[in-house]
């Protein structure tokens, strides 16, 4: 493995990572708006609940999207078009699933509030 496909793997995954950090921040400002009529003890389930998925989430498309590179690089891609497609790919996944995550957080606030 070259130091080239090493830091297309690398910048993709920064890259990546970059953009669902950013994209979960403002999920978790949306969540706390959402979750604005919950008691605070219903809503940290909801919380945590949204905040483990959208860890997972961010680590994973990551991940992904360092695969994603080495596997373009692989059929012959150039190493920038591998990286904006990985990129593109797999950030569009993850804004995806960090809004399933929040939609999520949301039911399990109202399942524990309709518990207890």
């Amino acid at each position: 493995m070259t130091s080239l496909t090493m830091g297309a793997k690398l910048a993709a995954f920064t890259i990546t990572l970059i953009l669902q950090i950013a994209f979960g921040a403002a999920s978790f400002l949306l969540l706390i708006v959402v979750l604005n009529g919950y008691n605070e003890s219903d809503a940290t389930y909801g919380i945590v609940t949204f905040s483990l998925l959208a860890l997972a989430v961010s680590v994973a498309t990551s991940l992904a999207a360092a695969s994603l590179v080495s596997r373009l690089l692989a059929r012959g891609f150039r190493v920038s078009v591998s990286v904006i497609w990985a990129v593109a790919i797999c950030s569009t996944a993850g804004f995806v699933l960090k809004a399933i995550s929040g939609i999520t957080g949301v039911a399990v606030a109202e399942i524990v509030r309709s518990i207890s």
